[in-house]
């Protein structure tokens, strides 16, 4: 996806996608030049999905201590933004109307096409999008259904999306988390670990394993030290 976008013509495609790729491209030359390398290029990957001016050896690094993942645009980044948008938008316009849920949506799917439109960013939006329907009819949002309501629309959109390890490591991760992080937070919490500590490694822990057996079958390699470091590098996401 990031080489099509890298490739993309300005001349051809949507006028909308394209104003999205110019503001994009805007945004990725205002990090280079407010921050040293090789800090820019890690914001530009970690902020708008441009990971191509990452320097080799730092890829190598996050690579063998088994956090990639942390570069890429995911589900997390998609559910930061709409975190910050909600607060903003009830703070700014109430409740009393669905401007807030409206104005958080738009922009949820602005900033997914943004960074590149890969299928955890869209799977992210869908479910997202999903939650603040919930809201606006008043109904408890439900991530179990989320989930398979967004992969049914994906691979209706495009059946060969299901072979595609982004697909697969998205939607695995996420099954983690819905079915396998409560109880790691439970016995971190039974362990009289501070509940922030304890919430962070039961996401991480549910995450990897979640997507163990993909990542070893499809590149090769599981860092034994993918844990600790995505546990301790994770926290930082936000702020960034």
């Amino acid at each position: 996806h990031l080489g099509i976008l890298a490739a993309h013509d300005a001349s051809q495609g949507h006028w909308f996608l394209e104003r999205v790729y110019w503001w994009r491209q805007r945004l990725a030359e205002g990090l280079a030049q407010s921050i040293p390398e090789p800090q820019a290029s890690l914001a530009q990957g970690v902020v708008l999905g441009l990971r191509g001016d990452i320097p080799a050896e730092l890829n190598s690094a996050f690579s063998r201590s088994g956090t990639t993942h942390l570069l890429a645009i995911s589900g997390q980044n998609i559910s930061i933004v709409a975190g910050i948008l909600l607060g903003l938008a009830v703070w700014a316009l109430g409740r009393r109307r669905p401007t807030y849920l409206i104005l958080t949506g738009t922009v949820i799917w602005l900033y997914a096409f943004l960074v590149g439109g890969q299928p955890p960013v869209i799977r992210a939006a869908i479910m997202a999008s999903l939650f603040l329907g919930a809201e606006y009819v008043g109904r408890p949002g439900s991530a179990p259904t989320a989930l398979a309501l967004a992969a049914a629309v994906m691979a209706g959109l495009s059946p060969p999306i299901l072979w595609e390890a982004s697909f697969q490591l998205s939607f695995l991760s996420m099954v983690g988390l819905v079915y396998l992080a409560p109880s790691f937070q439970a016995w971190g919490q039974k362990a009289r670990l501070p509940l922030p500590i304890a919430m962070s490694l039961a996401v991480s822990v549910a995450a990897i394993v979640a997507t163990w057996p993909v990542i070893a079958y499809d590149f090769g390699r599981v860092s034994l030290v993918g844990l600790p470091a995505t546990a301790l590098a994770a926290p930082a996401l936000p702020a960034i």
